[in-house]
């Protein structure tokens, strides 16, 4: 290995240090009261200020675990694939994916976390939303108005088409992983989505 793909190597392995470091102290105190020296204690790291070599501030660390560990933004990464995929298939995969969100136990305590934090604090409530689910809104936006130009979609405003779509996953996630409704927990995820893709795509059939 040479002398710069080491430095590289390591250099990658201290920024994932501080990731997954953020993630346990987000996971605890929340993003607001949590501070560098908590995540350089977490991380195993000496000096807190090493944080802003690799991320520009808390808000970019939080974007980086995101983005990261959450399935939807591992998506993104993906979206030319996702938007060349036929209606049904492409949707069975966002639906899919988006109620993984919470299922992971590393991400999901996080994003339980941070969303109570949200409701009691309006400006973290933004910053939020923009990282998080305003993206992957606007990404499947993107795909439904290109659906709607190729005619295979009844033409309505394709951001609160992506809303619909996303209403009844993010009531399931909520009801199961926030409110802790027994009832939801027998209800099969692959179904649900499947039922929800159907009912949409019956909803914006094009016009004849």
């Amino acid at each position: 290995m040479t002398v710069t793909r080491r430095r590289e190597t390591i250099s990658d392995e201290r920024r994932q240090q501080i990731i997954d470091g953020a993630l346990k102290v987000f996971s605890t105190k929340g993003f607001t009261l949590a501070t560098n020296k908590d995540v350089a204690e977490a991380a195993g790291i000496n000096s807190p200020g090493l944080i802003y070599h690799y991320f520009t501030d808390k808000a970019d660390l939080l974007r980086a675990i995101i983005e990261r560990y959450a399935p939807p933004y591992q998506m993104m990464a993906q979206s030319e694939q996702l938007m060349a995929m036929p209606l049904q298939d492409a949707l069975m995969r966002f639906g899919l994916t988006y109620l993984g969100l919470t299922e992971d136990a590393k991400i999901g305590a996080c994003i339980r976390v941070l969303c109570s934090e949200a409701l009691h604090n309006e400006e973290f409530a933004h910053l939020l939303g923009e990282i998080g689910p305003l993206r992957v809104w606007r990404m499947l936006a993107e795909y439904l108005a290109r659906k709607m130009d190729e005619g295979q979609l009844r033409r309505i405003d394709p951001a609160i088409a992506a809303r619909c779509f996303v209403g009844p996953l993010a009531l399931q996630m909520l009801t199961r992983k926030i409110f802790r409704l027994a009832d939801t927990s027998d209800i099969d995820p692959e179904a649900l989505v499947r039922a929800n893709v159907e009912i949409f795509l019956r909803g914006l059939q094009p016009e004849s």
